[in-house]
């Protein structure tokens, strides 16, 4: 979620297509897990998961997102004026 601006800047449906992603990326990681041991796999499920995890990335947007940390007019003035 940081990529995409901060959790308190994603709706709830875009939360929840973040989850979404976040599991299928463990499966598939799993999937690749026991490949790269030499266990066999099922190469469909894995296209699946791949496939499934590009069209998420799209909908969640895979661009990053800027958080505007600029302090307010107030927020910066009040520690200097404690400081003085």
């Amino acid at each position: 979620m940081v990529d995409q601006g901060g959790a308190e800047l994603c709706s709830e449906s875009r939360r929840q297509l973040i989850r979404r992603f976040s599991a299928a990326c463990v499966l598939a990681e799993d999937l690749e897990g026991r490949l790269a041991r030499g266990e066999e796999i099922d190469v469909e499920r894995h296209a699946l998961l791949c496939s499934t995890l590009t069209r998420l990335a799209q909908r969640i947007g895979i661009d990053r997102r800027a958080k505007n940390i600029t302090p307010s007019l107030s927020e910066y003035l009040t520690p200097q004026e404690a400081a003085e």
